[in-house]
């Protein structure tokens, strides 16, 4: 006899059938209790929520449209029940403690421990590598199983087993490493037995307080790689600029100048990135200089780091112009590059165009890109580079509903200088922006600030997720500050890499979403397939410049009169 589908089942259950109901909770009860386990670290507790899971199931079974996609609901609804079960304990969590203690009163004390170490263990874990573990030593071992209850390839979770049992493995290291340095009698143990002498028992309680500073060792690597994908990122314009800059120079003085700085900072960044590749290369810092030795050292390093950067930019900056005015004042020859693109900008207009069809008063297109000229005045730049229409693209855009050129205003604004609802550029402010420096509620880039915030170098926000991030409610990294929750190597907070940390960041929808998109940035910057695409917009980018500014020769640029 065959085995019934899920939406065979599912019709069942509707008809009021409840055998077909308990054939769908054998079928994925291991499943659900498995990914409960998983977010809340306890096995009675993940029990209670499957159950809860599948009793919400049942209620609203209804509101299931497509039968097939039974698993898939299940699983949501189970990992919004766990989340919840995290977010409803985590205020109270200084009593958590005492309250699992008095509820298993009737778990042998080996068992309990036993639970406890294995949560302690799992719970570094990341969750992609987290549940597989868990699913396939819950299920009979077999990988084509675990593949199929979280609706992965073979090869992903072969990949995703291999990888998990190796952190595995790294992680049960450090915690026997923590356990027996935390066991060794010190200062409180003889604080004690010297109360227990001379009967100041409220002194021995005072100074045996125990003290929970564990750090998440894993999360090194994973935090490196988040540096890695804010220093691709970072390098790549950094080159470019650098480039232009070099190739549009007016004086030999400041080429060289340029060479020496790509030269000097080569070697900084070297020197910055020895302890990384050291542990890369197997270096453990925190078996060499201490778990707070190691949070010091990491926090001093990355904050010199950034401080060293923005002074060498600034002093950059300045004593370029310095040359430029030293070259002037010695009346020196400029370079024939910048002769050529000198002489070159009298003879190039720039493109004007504006289309026939209107809305509400608007023009649906327009096209407006100054003439080159070099010393011209922002009056005239302004007249001929502003374009103003649904769809706005030039040197000044106002689009009402996009906006491309150097300065973008609009919903959808992209430029040097873009803002609006959705904004991308080097600078973008607006309600979700990209780029290198961003202001919004909701940002993502190199430099960040906003209510919600991820970066590959530096977020601040309500929530922050970046190697180095400052949060106000939470906040997640290398580098860490925050007001209230936070969780990296070197994190600084009321509650750092404690309980109350993993418990909110776990059950925050927010926090998880901005791990999960940092991830992405990282295996972006890895992923040698996104090359071709690179290409592609250089390309791209090239043929716009064709586009929007064409050689006079005898030709005048359009103008606005809606001729195309």
């Amino acid at each position: 006899m065959s085995t019934p589908t899920d939406e065979q089942l599912i019709e069942r259950c509707r008809s009021g059938d409840p055998a077909a109901f308990e054939e769908l909770v054998k079928r994925y009860q291991v499943l659900v209790c498995s990914i409960a386990y998983c977010i809340v670290g306890d096995f009675t507790a993940s029990e209670d929520i499957g159950q809860d899971a599948f009793l919400q199931a049942w209620r609203k079974l209804s509101d299931l449209r497509d039968a097939g996609e039974f698993k898939s609901w299940l699983t949501t609804i189970a990992r919004n029940q766990a989340r919840g079960w995290l977010r409803s304990r985590a205020i109270q969590v200084q009593e958590l403690d005492h309250t699992f203690l008095e509820q298993r009163d009737e778990v042998p004390a080996v068992e309990q421990e036993e639970a406890e170490l294995v949560w302690s263990t799992l719970a570094r874990l990341p969750e992609s590598y987290r549940e597989p573990l868990v699913l396939f030593y819950r299920q009979d071992k077999s990988v084509a199983e675990v593949a199929e209850s979280l609706e992965l390839s073979e090869a992903a979770t072969k990949q995703r087993l291999s990888r998990g049992r190796e952190m595995l493995r790294n992680e049960v290291l450090a915690a026997v490493e923590r356990s027996l340095r935390k066991s060794a009698p010190a200062a409180p143990f003889t604080v004690a037995v010297m109360a227990i002498i001379t009967g100041t028992s409220k002194t021995a309680a005072a100074a045996t307080g125990a003290i929970s500073t564990p750090i998440a060792a894993a999360a090194a690597k994973s935090v490196v790689g988040g540096a890695v994908a804010g220093s691709f990122i970072g390098l790549l314009g950094g080159f470019l600029g650098g480039f232009a800059g070099w190739y549009h120079a007016e004086y030999a003085s400041q080429r060289r100048f340029i060479v020496r700085q790509a030269l000097y900072y080569g070697i900084g960044l070297f020197v910055f990135s020895i302890p990384f590749i050291a542990m890369v290369c197997g270096w453990r810092p925190v078996e060499t200089l201490g778990v707070d030795g190691y949070r010091k050292a990491h926090a001093i390093w990355m904050l010199t780091f950034f401080a060293l950067n923005f002074l060498w930019m600034g002093w950059g900056f300045r004593h370029e112009k310095r040359l430029r005015e030293q070259a002037v004042a010695g009346n020196d020859e400029r370079l024939p590059r910048y002769r050529k693109l000198q002489e070159a900008g009298t003879t190039i207009v720039g493109r004007r165009w504006t289309s026939n069809q209107s809305l509400l008063g608007q023009p649906l297109c327009q096209i407006a890109f100054p003439d080159y000229q070099v010393g011209a005045d922002r009056e005239q730049v302004k007249q001929q580079g502003t374009a103003r229409a649904w769809i706005a693209i030039g040197h000044c855009a106002y689009g009402r509903l996009l906006a491309v050129g150097h300065r973008a205003i609009g919903p959808i604004a992209v430029g040097t200088q873009a803002v609006g609802i959705i904004s991308l550029g080097v600078f973008a402010v607006g309600v979700f922006a990209g780029g290198v420096m961003c202001l919004a509620p909701l940002a993502t880039g190199v430099i960040t600030v906003g209510v919600i915030s991820v970066s590959g170098s530096m977020a601040a926000g309500m929530y922050a997720v970046a190697p180095l991030a400052f949060g106000v409610r939470a906040a997640k990294g290398a580098l860490v500050l925050s007001a209230q929750y936070a969780e990296g190597p070197s994190a600084f907070a009321p509650h750092a890499n404690d309980a109350a940390a993993t418990a909110f960041i776990q059950s925050s929808a927010i926090m998880q979403r901005l791990d999960s998109l940092l991830q992405m940035l990282v295996q972006a910057t890895r992923d040698t397939s996104l090359i071709p695409w690179v290409v592609a917009f250089l390309c791209a980018a090239v043929l716009l410049q064709k586009l929007v500014v064409q050689p006079a020769h005898g030709r005048t640029s359009d103008r606005s009169d809606g001729s195309a």
